[in-house]
């Protein structure tokens, strides 16, 4: 599959959705001063789409997002990824190879996180994790890709 298709994908399955507000935002909704500073750091971002100054602040606070805050940050995130040269995003998306290849004691917790995706938009999320195991300026996080393909293939499964 190529960047195209996968942006084609992302518009059809993907689309931006609404913000949650308050402590929907967040993985915790209190008592968690991580997430209380990610829903008053995000509150200037009130709408669908972030902007990137917004995902690059946020792309090493993905696992404080709620399953409905990585809805509202998936479409926005995967399309600045796809369309952005990568120079430019490296950082980016390898805090999101990261935080979809979670050690052991994290796998609940990112399931939890990715809860708001139905099978399909699942089936997105590997094979745009595929598209970045074919990109020659990827080689040094092969295995963290593959091991990252391996866990939204069996958590799409599971749905």
């Amino acid at each position: 599959m190529d960047r195209l298709e996968l942006l084609d994908e992302l518009d059809r399955l993907l689309p931006p959705v609404d913000k949650p507000e308050g402590p929907d935002l967040s993985f915790h909704p209190s008592g968690c001063d991580a997430c209380d500073m990610l829903r008053t750091e995000l509150a200037i971002w009130p709408g669908r789409k972030l902007p990137m100054e917004a995902l690059f602040w946020l792309h090493d606070d993905m696992s404080s997002l709620s399953a409905a805050g990585w809805r509202w940050a998936l479409p926005s995130y995967l399309r600045l990824v796809l369309e952005s040269p990568p120079d430019e995003i490296n950082l980016l998306l390898g805090f999101l190879i990261l935080n979809l290849n979670p050690s052991p004691a994290y796998r609940e917790d990112t399931r939890t996180r990715l809860g708001a995706l139905d099978a399909q938009q699942l089936r997105l999320l590997l094979r745009f994790m595929q598209w970045c195991g074919e990109q020659p300026w990827l080689l040094a996080w092969g295995e963290d890709i593959d091991q990252a393909c391996s866990f939204l293939d069996d958590l799409r499964r599971r749905r």
